[in-house]
């Protein structure tokens, strides 16, 4: 229910202008992880060295923010006011409202191809993700996810390619675990969309089926459905020369057309996620 209210006000409330003096734990994740690698992920070490080094963080940190979460969980719920705080910590992990504003804008800008591939991979990670992980365990398993998500920001969230430092390998593999079921969901979720949208490809379950080495899975699967249904291409890396995400006829350059499909797949995929949210909720309490 909590994280449910956190969409909709993200939607709602989520601009820069209403909602962007909220504390977000995202940003104090990322000023913690970035201090560590500045510390500890030398290039003049071994790669063993900067292995270890990113096991230790990994041992030390999350055990810590999965008993803090579990202390925070009954204090969330305690009464309408801890609830509403709760919901406001929540919204900006979501922080979706920023890149449909992008995404919508009347003017023909980079940032709108880039709030296309940020809205794909939010649905799959900041909403469904999220979303199952504080269902199964609150914030006991959402906030170690969300430490492991900023230990890998320094890539931008809006490409698949993985961390290549040895000093991040346990920190991307684990994330990508926890973020496992969600992002096969989410992707799911998004190529059973295309049934609704006129003009989209219904071989997008296709791209639940691809891979490609030195991606994460959570963010290439989500990518290449909505590519390939869409007949577009995603970036896969911000390195110039890397393949791109999709079928090989796809187009890079987007147009308003392509925006609109974007806009009305990704709504089509989030009335799904509320349909199926609600049949388990409904099977959970009529037993």
């Amino acid at each position: 229910m909590i994280f449910g209210l956190a969409i909709l006000f993200d939607l709602i409330l989520g601009s820069k202008q209403l909602a962007g003096w909220l504390p977000s734990i995202d940003k104090i994740f990322v000023e913690f992880a970035s201090f560590f690698k500045r510390k500890l992920d030398r290039t003049n070490r071994s790669n063993g060295e900067r292995f270890v080094r990113g096991v230790i963080v990994v041992l030390a940190i999350l055990p810590a923010l999965f008993l803090l979460g579990k202390w925070l969980l009954p204090l969330s719920l305690q009464n309408g006011v801890t609830e509403a705080i709760s919901m406001l910590a929540l919204m900006p992990l979501i922080g979706q409202r920023k890149h449909w504003d992008n995404l919508l804008g009347k003017e023909d800008t980079p940032e709108q191809e880039a709030a296309t591939q940020s809205l794909v991979i939010g649905f799959a990670d900041n909403i469904i993700v999220n979303g199952i992980l504080f269902a199964a365990g609150g914030f006991a398993l959402l906030l170690p996810y969300r430490f492991l998500r900023a230990q890998i920001s320094y890539t931008p969230a809006v490409y698949a390619e993985r961390p290549q430092s040895p000093y991040l390998a346990l920190s991307w593999r684990l994330a990508e675990l926890l973020a496992l079921a969600g992002s096969l969901l989410a992707s799911f979720l998004l190529a059973l969309a295309h049934i609704f949208i006129p003009g989209t490809r219904l071989s997008a379950l296709i791209g639940l089926f691809a891979y490609r080495n030195a991606a994460m899975p959570s963010r290439f699967w989500p990518l290449s459905v909505a590519a390939r249904g869409l007949g577009l291409s995603f970036r896969f890396s911000a390195t110039k020369g890397k393949q791109w995400i999709g079928a090989n006829e796809g187009r890079a350059r987007q147009n308003n057309s392509d925006r609109r499909r974007v806009a009305l797949l990704l709504v089509a995929a989030m009335l799904l996620a509320i349909l199926v949210s609600t049949m388990l909720l409904t099977a959970t309490f009529t037993r």
